[in-house]
């Protein structure tokens, strides 16, 4: 007897829960640095920069997840570790090498709300394609 979900929905809940694993994982994030802070007491330099590294792991790991997650339906967790380790590589790869060249766009863009847009649009766009892509790898092997 099959559930009473469609396919849409049973993809969609592994992306749900990647998301709120990534949402709680940030919030452990914030809440251990605010302790740091505490105890140790940061410039406010220091805060700024380490809470612009704290928010700058949620574009790296939203950007695995669009390219892992069909990777996961196409050949199951087991088979897939493989390419969810490379992913985070690559994704922490180009990281750092983009920065310095995001550093010098954005001075002369001359504002950061631009470029946070342009991230978040391509995100958007990313994961719409990606959960497509996974849906009909999903229906495909039912």
């Amino acid at each position: 007897q099959s559930l009473p979900l469609s396919h849409p929905q049973i993809v969609l809940s592994r992306y749900l829960t990647a998301g709120i694993s990534s949402l709680a994982g940030l919030a452990v994030g914030i809440v251990l640095f605010a302790a740091n802070i505490a105890v140790h007491g940061f410039t406010q330099e220091q805060i700024a920069a380490s809470f612009g590294a704290i928010l700058a792991v949620i574009p790296v790991t939203i950007l695995v997840q669009i390219f892992t997650l069909p990777l996961i339906y196409r050949f199951g967790v087991q088979r897939a570790r493989l390419f969810i380790v490379l992913g985070y590589a690559m994704a922490v790869a180009l990281l750092v090498l983009s920065v310095p060249f995001l550093a010098g766009a954005l001075s002369t863009i001359g504002s950061i709300t631009l470029g946070a847009v342009a991230v978040v649009l391509i995100l958007v766009i990313g994961t719409v394609v990606s959960f497509r892509i996974s849906c009909r790898i999903y229906e495909a092997r039912r």
